[in-house]
């Protein structure tokens, strides 16, 4: 499996684990984008999943491409690796 670090306010990068982690784990689903929709409003991923993204951030989606490789955050948030690691806050729809 690959393994990414982000780092807020710059990107996520690939990296080795080289340690367990210690701390409490996030639910977390990596995937990719299969549709942006109504301007940034909608994300569709390739699972069949939709997320509604928060009105402040859909500027950001708005400029995201299919086939960008994203982190589903415990069903709260969506990191999009792809683009230098935007993070972005959602509530999953279906």
């Amino acid at each position: 499996s690959s393994w990414f670090i982000w780092i807020s306010g710059k990107k996520a990068y690939k990296c080795d684990l080289i340690d367990s982690p210690t701390g409490k784990a996030v639910p977390a689903t990596k995937t990719s984008i299969k549709q942006v929709k109504a301007s940034g409003s909608f994300v569709e991923t390739d699972d069949g999943s939709i997320y509604q993204v928060d009105r402040l951030n859909s500027i950001t989606t708005s400029l995201w491409f299919e086939m960008n490789e994203v982190l589903i955050l415990n069903d709260s948030k969506m990191l999009n690796l792809s683009s230098g690691g935007e993070m972005v806050d959602v509530t999953k729809l279906k």
